[in-house]
């Protein structure tokens, strides 16, 4: 009898542990990453950049998931009169983009380059109302 229980301890025990090692292992591959594409530019403040306080809160409910955030987008000049004003990077999220040129054209065409690696990295891709990203939702689908 005393040798059964030893027997049932050990085997408890191994299966105690394999879910325990299960459980790490599907907690630890739900993490996602996110790149989000938001419909306004991203407004330079100091280090940090600032976005429109819903779509920061949208972004943080989504970090605060276990998600890895990352903001795409133009990177704009620092306004006074503006209703960005939630911190991306205060708020532990990433930025990635390309700073406003003058000639819009171009920014919008080196932006549509640097996505396609932007996208690969990133297990899901969210886009606010498209504007000029439309064609980013198609890139996403040819490369992610």
């Amino acid at each position: 009898m005393q040798l059964q229980r030893v027997y049932f301890k050990q085997f408890y025990w191994l299966i105690y542990s394999e879910l325990k090692n299960i459980t790490f292992f599907i907690k630890s591959n739900l993490v996602m990453k996110i790149l989000l594409f938001d419909n306004s530019g991203m407004i330079s403040s100091g280090n940090d950049f600032l976005v429109e306080t819903k779509t920061g809160n949208f972004a943080k409910e989504l970090k605060n998931l276990g998600n890895e955030i990352t903001f795409f987008g133009q990177k704009l000049p620092p306004f006074d009169n503006t209703v960005h004003v939630f911190g991306i990077k205060q708020n532990g999220m990433k930025v990635d983009g390309l700073k406003r040129r003058k000639n819009k054209v171009l920014n919008y065409f080196l932006l549509y380059l640097k996505v396609i690696p932007a996208v690969l990295k990133t297990d899901f891709v969210y886009i606010f109302y498209p504007s000029f990203f439309k064609y980013y939702a198609i890139l996403s689908n040819l490369f992610g």
